[in-house]
């Protein structure tokens, strides 16, 4: 089944180079070759879809990824605006080795296990506009999740799987200029979901916040901010608590190397011009994941650098090269777009 869903998703890939044909639409696509201990040898792409009228946007992100050790991660993420009206949907799955560590923020290398991960996710959302630039709208989600443990984690809920089905609201409040490589504006998103025991394994309760502000401070030089804060409520379930550690936030974390009910992360960026199509950028990050209290003490860090080279000055769509580091460890990313 993976192996059919990852050749239609590279049959996407390619044929969105088609569907740039059209006039009022455009495509960017990105192959992506790397190497890790863990997965080999990897190869897949990237792609983003654009489509713009008169009153209507439409964003689809792509990507599919295939390793030497037989592992899939394929994900399709759209977003349509049409009038004072958005709709997003959320496609993906992965069949991938992870690593877990315990829970806590203090969690220790030597803990370290490899498990294997297989999860399928599909999320929608429907807003409307109810004032300007204010958005109030629904959401819900299946996730299906099943993860392969060397040895039994006494105490944990969902080790042994879980079925979720998630319904919640959200409001969101956004004057940036352009979603993509933000130079001006504000950002801000409430959602909350609740996962009821009638239909799933687990009830629990997820809010999440993210607040994002932007300002050009001198002609192609923006410094970017973002808060973000996760609570969780009930029995939450593994695949669910809140984690530190990936390509958009706290990057120079290993994937999820830190993880716990709640999570509070913040992160800077100066992003500034280097030479025509090049631009440079500097960040630093801030989080900390707790059970009940949290403790300024306890925060962990990561910073680093980056060169991005643009490839629609429009849209501000860039391919991005960062370099991070946190946890005495060095993580380098390669992907379409900004971490926020």
């Amino acid at each position: 089944m993976k192996k059919v869903l990852l050749l239609i998703t590279l049959i996407i890939l390619c044929t969105s180079l088609v569907w740039a044909a059209e006039p009022e639409s455009k495509t960017i696509s990105v192959p992506i070759i790397a190497s890790s201990p863990e997965t080999g040898v990897m190869l897949g792409g990237m792609a983003i879809y654009l489509k713009k009228e008169e009153q209507e946007k439409l964003k689809v992100d792509l990507g599919a990824m295939y390793t030497q050790e037989k592992q899939t991660n394929i994900f399709l993420v759209s977003n349509k605006d049409y009038n004072d009206k958005k709709i997003e949907l959320v496609l993906s799955y992965q069949d991938w080795i992870s690593k877990y560590y315990g829970i806590g923020n203090n969690t220790e290398s030597v803990n370290e296990e490899d498990y294997d991960y297989e999860g399928f996710k599909v999320r929608g959302g429907f807003s409307k506009e109810i004032l300007d630039n204010n958005y109030l709208g629904i959401i819900t989600s299946y996730e299906d999740y099943n993860i392969g443990l060397d040895k039994n984690i006494v105490g944990i809920e969902g080790t042994a799987g879980v079925d979720l089905l998630g319904v919640g609201l959200s409001y969101s409040y956004d004057t940036r200029d352009r979603k993509m490589n933000t130079r001006d504006g504000q950002y801000f998103n409430y959602a909350v979901e609740a996962y009821n025991h009638d239909l799933t394994d687990y009830k629990f309760i997820k809010h999440e916040f993210d607040y994002r502000a932007f300002k050009e401070i001198y002609k192609h030089h923006v410094i970017g901010f973002q808060f973000m804060l996760e609570l969780n409520c009930g029995e939450v379930p593994f695949q669910k608590l809140a984690s530190l550690g990936d390509s958009r936030l706290m990057r120079g974390l290993l994937d999820g190397r830190y993880i716990d009910k709640n999570k509070f992360a913040a992160q800077i960026e100066y992003r500034y011009p280097i030479y025509k199509k090049f631009d440079g950028i500097v960040f630093a990050s801030l989080g900390e994941v707790y059970n009940q209290d949290f403790d300024i003490d306890e925060l962990k860090e990561s910073y680093g650098m980056g060169v991005r080279y643009n490839l629609d000055q429009e849209e501000g769509i860039n391919l991005r090269f960062d370099m991070a580091f946190g946890d005495d460890d060095t993580k380098v990313y390669v992907t379409l777009g900004e971490a926020f």
